[in-house]
């Protein structure tokens, strides 16, 4: 039998190392519910933002798209004649130049329209009540217009020469 006095000092150090092996034990059987509960919030927070930055995409697209789309709409009204045909919607941006470039065109169109309207019918007045023929064609050759006195010297009726092309019509 051996008898040795151990120093104060190792006995606390050998209990601290104990308590430290005890706590690890501890913690080691909680690490991985831990560990889960950190991936699900780490999954989760991934989800909304995620879902979030879909979203805020969406919108910025549809902020572009609609007025866009409008833009389109309104230039196949314009197109199919209805110049009256105004969008709403102008802003400072970039789009909202191209809505209130398209405006003014339309409104500078129907004017421009309006205008030739009048000048077309002071046209035919001078021209229905002028004692001279005249007879005008377009590009092709075809009469596009004819006043009494043209018809009366031609011997034909404006009506149904209108269309016809100006050859034939002055070889009768």
């Amino acid at each position: 039998v051996v008898d040795s006095l151990v120093p104060n000092s190792v006995v606390k150090r050998r209990e601290a190392i104990e308590g430290s092996f005890r706590e690890f034990l501890r913690l080691k059987i909680q690490r991985r519910p831990i560990q889960t509960a950190y991936t699900i919030t780490l999954v989760l927070v991934t989800l909304v933002v995620l879902f979030s930055a879909t979203w805020v995409g969406f919108y910025v697209a549809r902020g572009i798209t609609v007025p866009i789309q409008r833009l389109a709409d309104g230039a196949r009204a314009v197109a199919q004649g209805d110049l009256e045909h105004r969008i709403a919607g102008e802003g400072n941006d970039e789009i909202g130049t191209l809505v209130t470039a398209f405006n003014a065109m339309t409104g500078d169109l129907a004017a421009g329209r309006a205008e030739i309207e009048t000048r077309r019918r002071t046209l035919e007045t001078v021209l229905a009540n002028i004692t001279a023929g005249v007879v005008s064609a377009d590009a092709q050759g075809r009469i596009t217009t004819m006043n009494q006195a043209a018809a009366g010297l031609l011997d034909v009726s404006p009506v149904t020469a209108v269309g016809m092309p100006l050859a034939l019509v002055c070889a009768s």
